[in-house]
């Protein structure tokens, strides 16, 4: 996830300059593994990305976070 992530962010920098966003990612520790196709979670928080980069007016700050849930006791 964090490959995937930083590959998104790297993609994403230029876009988040010109308009003069802050992008802050912020990744649990315990995120599990992920099986899934990379090609289409990277698509996914692209799209995710870029629209929030889209709608957040000039100068301001989009935050990329991931988190495991917890599971309660039974």
């Amino acid at each position: 996830m964090r490959e995937l992530v930083g590959s998104v962010t790297r993609v994403s920098h230029e876009r988040t300059e010109a308009v003069g966003l802050q992008l802050t990612v912020e990744l649990d520790d315990a995120l599990p593994r992920l099986f899934a196709d990379p090609g289409k979670i990277k698509q996914v928080l692209v799209n995710i990305v870029f629209n929030a980069i889209k709608f957040t007016p000039r100068n301001g700050r989009v935050i990329l976070k991931a988190w495991a849930r917890r599971e309660s006791g039974s």
